[in-house]
């Protein structure tokens, strides 16, 4: 008897055979990145990927085989036809996949999956019950069964060989047309003989309830792929998290049902196998933190708005760390609050740095107050950024107080063409300088003034101001200090006279 295949089918097979070929050497290809149980289960997620598109390819093109009578299919051996083409898969893969496999493994390998198909194949049409006998071409069974092998093969040395999508590709369209030419070839191999069966009514699933299965396995192949694609995505963002030493978590709401990543764990100091949901990570806080910390975040999903906050955590040894903490809420068409994403960072080293820096100032402060003399510094701009506690004592009121310009604004006006030059020659020939010059305090009385500075300047030359310091010397009587201002102007060269151009407008303009 004569067989037909509707073209139909076999343009689907071979579409499946390629799709599910495609995905089992992506999920194989992440075999690699794995240890342990994850390297474990991706192995066995590949191999019922592969298993499961052969089978399903196979019971395609026999929902387009009419043997000219009815056809329906033993349960029993149907079920068992898949579970050989995924267990002689999953053999094959777990044997290959050791770093360094050597050729003889695989190709051992590739004929134990290439038998397993084979077997998957004519059990598959040990399950076909209909009004005919069948018999194969001992030669064409041969052929088929060489073909799966050379197919399985190929594919385990794709797997392992594989250096881009393009290959991929390539491998997953040669291995995919390489199975349905195996599943054609034992095709061909069949002899059909009529016989008269008067059973058939009520025997097996029918040709539909295959369909719904067949169907059924290519969403799961489907599926897989796209959990695989999904996944690989979620590990490279995870991954980058690590990298950076960031730690993950979402928040699940109402429930606040917390997940961290193990990076998060290290961070506070949790062990991988420890439980720690949102009452484990509340209790961690600080006391004196605690309040501040829930009050913020529930203000944040309130006001839909991304969440923010610095506290103290008290890790189980003992330890207690600074961490920034930071969220965006995923809201439902309604723009109600589902789940919360976020990371979390280990600042303490930033808060002890600001620590030390603020107690570093509260020295130096305490310092430049108890000296006496005016101790003062400004910024390029020229204006006062900083003085202690004698300007008061030297003018007779604060800082603040001052009119105009500040104390500049009180030097004598025949003293300060020669006072702003120095200022600015300092800048310009990068040297320290010292100068005399006449203030009027506040009851006007004429004071002399010994000023004292150097500008700075950043690593690239930059210019960041002045620094430097007044005393009071009216009562000095050492020689040198005349009523003339301009026999009084003295210069000390303290850096190189080397030229750097135009100088920004001199600090003596506002100080």
């Amino acid at each position: 008897m004569q067989h037909v295949h509707q073209p139909a089918y076999v343009l689907l097979s071979l579409l499946v055979a390629v799709l599910g070929s495609w995905t089992a050497l992506d999920l194989f290809r992440r075999v690699r990145t794995h240890v342990g149980r994850a390297r474990t289960v991706w192995l066995g997620v590949a191999a019922f990927a592969m298993g499961a598109s052969i089978w399903s390819m196979h019971f395609i093109a026999m929902l387009g085989f009419d043997p000219g009578a009815p056809v329906r299919y033993d349960l029993p051996l149907t079920a068992l036809s898949l579970a050989l083409a995924i267990m002689a898969t999953g053999c094959a893969f777990f044997a290959a996949a050791e770093v360094g496999a050597s050729w003889r493994r695989v190709i051992v390998a590739g004929g134990v999956m290439g038998a397993g198909i084979c077997l998957m194949h004519y059990v598959g049409m040990a399950a076909l019950r209909t009004a005919v006998s069948l018999g194969y071409d001992h030669v064409l069974v041969g052929l088929s069964f060489l073909i799966a092998v050379g197919a399985s093969t190929a594919a385990l040395v794709a797997a392992q060989e594989e250096r881009s999508k393009l290959w991929r590709a390539v491998a997953a369209g040669l291995l995919g047309a390489a199975i349905v030419g195996m599943h054609y070839t034992a095709m061909s191999a069949l002899r059909l003989t009529r016989v008269e069966v008067h059973a058939l009514e009520g025997a097996g699933i029918p040709s539909l309830g295959l369909a719904v299965g067949v169907a059924t396995g290519v969403a799961v192949i489907l599926f897989l792929a796209l959990a695989a694609a999904l996944y690989d995505r979620r590990l490279d963002v995870l991954g980058g998290l690590d990298a950076g030493r960031v730690g993950y978590w979402e928040l699940a709401l109402p429930q606040r049902f917390l997940h961290v990543s193990e990076c998060a764990r290290e961070i506070l100091g949790i062990g991988a196998d420890e439980t720690f949901g949102y009452a484990e990570w509340t209790a961690a806080v600080h006391p004196d933190d605690r309040e501040r910390g829930e009050a913020e975040f529930v203000a944040a999903l309130a006001a839909h708005v991304d969440y923010d906050a610095e506290y103290r955590v008290i890790r189980p040894d003992g330890q207690v760390r600074w961490i920034n903490v930071r969220g965006r809420a995923k809201n439902d068409s309604r723009g109600r609050p589902l789940r919360i994403i976020g990371v979390l960072l280990d600042v303490t080293d930033r808060h002890t740095a600001f620590a030390a820096v603020a107690e570093s100032e509260d020295r130096f402060r305490l310092i430049a107050d108890s000296a006496p003399a005016l101790i003062w510094m400004t910024d390029a701009g020229g204006r006062t950024i900083f003085v202690n506690r004698h300007y008061q004592v030297l003018f007779g009121r604060s800082h603040e107080e001052m009119p105009g310009p500040r104390w500049a604004g009180a030097i004598r006006p025949e003293d300060r063409p020669n006072f702003h030059r120095e200022f600015s020659d300092a800048v310009i020939h990068q040297r320290g300088f010292m100068i005399y010059t006449r203030v009027t305090d506040r009851e006007d009385r004429i004071l002399w003034l010994r000023c004292e500075g150097t500008p700075r300047f950043d690593a690239d030359g930059t210019f960041l101001g002045h620094t430097g310091c007044n005393v009071d010397v009216t009562g000095d009587e050492r020689p040198g200090i005349a009523p003339r201002p301009e026999q009084h102007v003295k210069s000390r060269d303290g850096l190189s006279a080397r030229a750097i151009g135009r100088p920004p407008r001199s600090a003596a303009n506002e100080i």
